[in-house]
């Protein structure tokens, strides 16, 4: 078994096993859509609903879905829910949908939610389903929010702009970031060699914190004894 496919098989966890940061799963819309704070978080939440019933629906019907064509109907599943949400998206937010572009109808090609499907939810209950994949969607959410609230405050000092695509009655000027000068020197931010710096940074910081963590119990598991000093002379 890979290292890929054991990392897939545990189960997901918000930090030890994030689906981006860990599995390196669905990197595609992370680095594609994560220059804008609210792009990110409307193709997050998509993809967490896509998540969440594409999961539950194989996990209803886990014992009519036949064994050898299984993956056909997981894929037919995602593609059911991911045109729904595609539909909604352009009869609700047609602008928002136009920003997103091909990376909504993508989610029906996510890895992500094709393998929580084959791991999970086609051996477990609906509602540990739900929860699994409520987890899952969650991770993969955080990670594309964090490098795009990063990027777009560094790129222009604001994030949350154009907020108004999304729920109407806010503002769509943002939040501005007190005293930010921007300079010309972060453009590269807003291109695609930024976004993969960036993912890079927070994949190392997590490692480093997860280094720093072992450290700390290995060291409060087995602490260092002091010294005891040996006689070596022989008093009479």
């Amino acid at each position: 078994m890979s290292l890929l496919e054991s990392r897939a098989r545990r189960e997901s966890t918000l930090w030890h096993n994030n689906t981006v940061l860990v599995q390196l799963l669905g990197l595609s819309p992370v680095l594609a859509i994560s220059s804008s704070a609210v792009d990110g978080l409307a193709l997050g939440l998509a993809t967490l609903i896509v998540l969440l019933l594409s999961c539950a629906t194989a996990s209803f019907y886990r014992s009519r879905i036949s064994q050898t064509w299984r993956l056909v109907w997981f894929l037919c599943i995602m593609a059911f829910f991911t045109s729904l949400v595609d539909l909604i998206l352009q009869w609700q937010y047609f602008t928002l949908s136009r920003r997103l572009g091909i990376y909504v109808p993508l989610i029906c090609c996510n890895s992500a939610i094709l393998i929580r499907m084959e791991v999970f939810a086609r051996k477990n209950k609906p509602g540990d389903v739900l929860r699994d994949a409520a987890i899952t969607g969650a991770g993969f959410l955080s990670i594309i929010m964090t490098l795009a609230i990063g990027r777009e405050l560094l790129a222009t000092g604001v994030v949350f702009k154009d907020m108004d695509l999304l729920i109407p009655v806010l503002s769509g000027e943002g939040l501005q970031m007190p005293g930010y000068m921007i300079t010309d020197d972060l453009d590269f931010i807003t291109l695609a060699p930024g976004a993969l710096i960036g993912l890079g940074l927070l994949i190392a910081v997590k490692n480093s914190i997860d280094s720093m963590q072992r450290r700390n119990k290995i060291s409060q598991d087995h602490p260092v004894k002091p010294a005891v000093r040996a006689r070596v002379t022989n008093r009479s």
